[in-house]
């Protein structure tokens, strides 16, 4: 009984470091969810009011970026409505 006593508590330590993980994965990243709100035919403005300033942008498009290497290019017409947009999740 005196011998059970000494190893069983270096058994269940032994049982919890070897079923514990040591590195630790970093959650899931995917696109903001407001980017599924983004339609062909929106404003310029209401992408804006939306998704507020890209961190690019010219008279025909915006390019939004977000953790996870994703970007959002969205896309205008002459009227200044949008005709494109593309999401994807570029490689490191």
């Amino acid at each position: 009984m005196k011998i059970l006593n000494a190893i069983m508590p270096a058994f269940m330590a032994i049982l919890f470091f070897g079923c514990s993980s040591t590195t630790a994965k970093p959650p899931h990243v995917k696109e903001p969810p407001a980017w599924f709100q983004i339609e062909p035919g929106m404003t310029m403005g209401q992408v804006h009011a939306l998704l507020g300033q890209s961190q690019e942008s010219t008279e025909v498009r915006d390019v939004y970026r977000a953790e996870g290497h994703w970007e959002l290019t969205v896309g205008y017409g002459r009227d200044g409505k949008v005709i494109s947009v593309v999401d994807l999740q570029k490689n490191k």
